[in-house]
């Protein structure tokens, strides 16, 4: 919604301009790309999405790493994102709870490594990892770990199957007879299958004797050519082992994910004299049995792979933070994972903006929206143009974003009809596009 002497925008992409030419935004984007930080508030409702759709469209050579408060809220916030300009957008997410173990269809580990992958790649930088706290205190495996349980297999490539075959297994993969989940593969004559949990789509590999011939991606359930490869990366980790049944001492090994781990990460990130004092420690007389671990190799943190220039966003940062702590409680033996105020501390060595509904004090550069809360509508479709007939001001006027050309089509047809039963004038007051913004608000 739109104040008096403002033109309704046609679209996000016009409103995610209208915010960015708010008065001191330009100082703070100034701020961040000289290696300072900012703070903006006023953020209420998707306003805060559609500001760092402003922030990353500045510069999309940077990588932008946007710390939500919850697992929940990153991954709703990947989808409110989509839409919006320049959004080359990838999600690191973060396990409930840990896993006892991890094999090749674990959809969780596989976004983060890919995610790992992509920061390593200079000419596939994204323009915004999306995350949060807890996701960030969990580790991964360390980029040389990556690289050495990656395999690329190119069109020309000799490529003898059995081995591949016991490649595969040894890392969780699973042999059918057609392939149809993640980390799954099948083998029919010189056709190999295989659907890798890091790549959005199956790839079909056909060979002549031992040599690759062809490699495509394809749709499982049609077995439709989406498009050819010249190359694939294949990225599988070998699982860790379980510790034996009669094995409960507890550990305080790190920088591995687990509770087991009695190896010294050679990072100065992951040993115990560098955890902060909220990092909760298994003791002899407080611990649970410990668990296996999560990875075979050496651990680090997803920080440590970022680009010195990248800039990070918190979002709500007083709650991340909150959550961040909550999550290490709820996790019955949590060695292993990264401390919340070390964490926090490594963020903050970065350019950094938070960006909250309300004021943040101890930025020197910070930018007020000039954004109002609105509250969410109720009853049907036709109540709520009602509703907001009675809300709109003489000179307000409305964007209305709908999921897609079907529901913006019925949208305006249901506009048409409130006007005409209800004596309002909506139709020549409401913008209508396509879409996702959770939660409105009000652009004074």
């Amino acid at each position: 919604m739109t104040g008096s002497g403002r033109q309704t925008p046609s679209s996000l992409a016009e409103l995610t301009t209208l915010i960015a030419a708010s008065p001191g935004f330009a100082e703070v984007l100034s701020a961040l790309h000289s290696g300072r930080s900012a703070t903006i508030d006023g953020a209420w409702g998707s306003a805060c999405a559609l500001s760092i759709a402003a922030i990353s469209s500045a510069d999309p050579k940077r990588t932008h790493l946007i710390i939500l408060p919850t697992i929940r809220d990153a991954e709703e916030f990947v989808d409110e994102l989509t839409d919006l300009p320049n959004s080359g957008i990838l999600l690191f997410p973060a396990w409930e709870s840990l896993p006892e173990i991890i094999d090749a269809s674990d959809s969780v580990y596989a976004a983060r490594i890919s995610a790992i992958r992509r920061l390593s790649q200079a000419d596939r930088m994204p323009t915004a990892i999306v995350t949060c706290l807890p996701a960030l205190l969990q580790p991964v495996p360390t980029r040389a770990s990556i690289k050495a349980a990656t395999r690329t297999i190119s069109v020309g490539d000799d490529l003898p199957l059995p081995e591949l075959t016991d490649w595969l297994i040894l890392r969780g993969f699973e042999r059918v007879t057609a392939v149809e989940l993640p980390g799954e593969f099948s083998i029919h004559g010189g056709i190999l299958d295989i659907f890798p949990a890091t790549e959005p789509d199956a790839v079909r590999i056909e060979l002549f004797g031992d040599e690759v011939e062809s490699i495509r991606s394809f749709d499982v359930e049609s077995q439709r050519r989406l498009e050819d490869l010249k190359s694939i990366s294949l990225t599988a980790t070998l699982a860790a082992t379980p510790p034996a049944a009669t094995d409960a001492t507890p550990q305080t090994g790190t920088g591995s994910g687990s509770t087991t781990s009695s190896r010294k990460g050679k990072s100065k990130k992951t040993t115990p004299e560098s955890r902060p004092a909220d990092a909760p420690t298994a003791t002899a007389s407080t611990a649970a049995p410990a668990a296996a671990p999560l990875f075979s190799g050496e651990t680090e943190s997803l920080i440590d792979s970022l680009s010195r220039q990248t800039i990070v966003i918190l979002t709500d940062m007083q709650q991340a933070i909150s959550e961040g702590r909550m999550y290490l409680q709820r996790l019955s033996n949590p060695v292993g994972l990264y401390g919340v105020d070390a964490t926090m501390a490594r963020l903050l060595e970065f350019s950094s903006v938070t960006i909250d509904a309300l004021g943040v004090d101890g930025y020197e550069q910070s930018c007020h929206l000039p954004i109002e809360a609105v509250e969410r509508f109720s009853g049907s479709r036709r109540d709520a143009l009602v509703e907001l007939s009675e809300l709109l001001g003489p000179s307000d006027s409305v964007l209305l974003c709908c999921h897609n050309e079907g529901e913006q089509s019925r949208l305006k047809e249901l506009i048409a009809e409130t006007d005409s039963s209800s004596g309002t004038s909506l139709a020549s007051r409401i913008g209508l596009t396509t879409g996702r913004i959770r939660r409105g608000f009000r652009l004074l």
